[in-house]
């Protein structure tokens, strides 16, 4: 049996004709789960059905960590490593693993994400943007993980 919640609005975010989010989250259903004060099972899985992740990142399921020109950079809340960073842009959702070595980047790995491959266009402009800012990412994903930080969302509008 699976609980599903469906749209979670955003605090910023109004609902118009062309504008929607939902998202569903998904709980095994194990009868040892205690419920948190909502009611709800603890240890959510996020199944994403939908390119507008404004409605999540108040419940910091999946926090967004960059914003740059239409391109949302986040992390799925039960990541796993190596460190890595989603990206979505127009629908179509890319992986950037970021592969470390001695403390220094040594590449950035594509691989597709849970929808059609991204073009090549946006593809270069997303890896450039990882590769310029993947310190940032890094701290960002080490304070989510590992301290259990809440993080902020950081808007880029100066062009790379």
């Amino acid at each position: 049996m699976l609980l599903h919640v469906v749209s979670l609005p955003h605090r910023d975010w109004a609902p118009t004709n062309d504008n929607e989010a939902t998202a569903s989250l998904t709980w095994p259903a194990r009868p040892a789960i205690t419920p948190d004060k909502a009611g709800l099972p603890r240890s959510p899985t996020l199944s994403l059905q939908t390119t507008n992740l404004e409605s999540l990142t108040t419940y910091n399921i999946m926090p967004k960590i960059f914003e740059y020109f239409g391109f949302i950079f986040f992390f799925y809340s039960m990541e796993h490593e190596p460190i890595h960073v989603h990206v979505l842009k127009s629908g179509v959702e890319a992986v950037f693993d970021l592969i470390i070595e001695d403390g220094e980047l040594k590449d950035i790995v594509y691989r597709q994400g849970k929808t059609a491959p991204m073009n090549e266009k946006d593809r270069t402009i997303a890896e450039t943007f990882v590769r310029k800012y993947y310190r940032n990412i890094i701290e960002k994903w080490i304070n989510f993980f590992v301290y259990k930080k809440r993080i902020r969302s950081t808007k880029i509008s100066k062009k790379l």
